[in-house]
């Protein structure tokens, strides 16, 4: 997720929207979405109108995505009111690079519910938009990422290769190493200490149908996957039948 720094707009020192963002943003990345959300909300009580309440709009949608969710139908809610304070941003007429930004910020919302094709939409209008920098380089990182969750292999290795040549030695470009020449997508259930409690994960995996596989990682811990699935909706399946053994499973790549 793109991690914003303070979006130094012109306005008047007398704008409380000039006065207040700073805070709602040290807020944000101190982790107090809570406390961000509601300093974005004061702001647009204060000054609807301000040169600034297309920022203060992003930082509430970005508050909203960052609260902590207790439950999955939280969650959904939180990414709704998230997608609705961006279009209510984009609605303010906001500058390039902030456009850009808020863009990025609807893209999330569709990703993390698992709508790549309008996550993808979004992260091309987005990257159009920003300006050269690390935040461009996970855009079309992101956009290589939803391609591959469609099953659109080639497109996305096309993607990703495009990433590590033009944004060398950034950190997008060593997770697009990574990502590229995928073909097939994987449940990584857990990392065990133990050789001999992690062949026992396997055993019951392959009880209830699963084709477990282990791989050690650099740390010497045991990598239990269960693969192959064609698709990712294959693989979120296969991820929420483990969700209740298995809460930390994740979908790869």
């Amino acid at each position: 997720m793109l991690l914003p720094l303070p979006l130094l707009l012109a306005g008047c020192a007398t704008d409380p929207a000039t006065r207040m963002l700073p805070t709602g943003w040290q807020q944000l990345q101190a982790g107090q979405a809570e406390q961000a959300l509601i300093t974005a909300q004061n702001i647009l009580t204060e000054a609807p109108t301000s040169p600034r309440a297309a920022e203060a709009l992003y930082l509430k949608g970005r508050a909203f995505e960052a609260k902590v969710a207790a439950t999955p139908a939280e969650q959904r809610m939180n990414l709704s009111n998230a997608y609705a304070a961006y279009l209510d941003a984009l609605k303010a007429n906001p500058a390039d690079p902030l456009a850009a930004r808020i863009y990025a910020g609807i893209a999330n919302t569709f990703y993390w519910q698992d709508d790549f094709t309008n996550a993808w939409r979004n992260w091309v209008k987005a990257y159009d938009l920003s300006p050269e920098g690390a935040d461009r380089a996970y855009m079309l990182y992101r956009i290589g990422l939803c391609q591959q969750r469609l099953g659109q292999f080639d497109d996305a290795d096309r993607t990703l290769a495009a990433v590590q040549q033009q944004y060398p030695n950034t950190d997008a470009s060593r997770r697009a190493a990574q990502k590229r020449g995928a073909r097939a997508f994987a449940v990584q259930v857990a990392t065990f200490a133990s050789p001999q409690t992690a062949e026992s994960a396997m055993n019951a995996l392959r009880r209830e149908g699963f084709v477990p596989t282990k791989l050690a990682n650099s740390q010497g811990q045991t990598v239990v996957t269960v693969t192959p699935f064609t698709n990712y909706q294959q693989a979120q399946a296969a991820k929420l039948r483990l969700a209740g053994l298995y809460p930390d499973a994740v979908v790869v790549p």
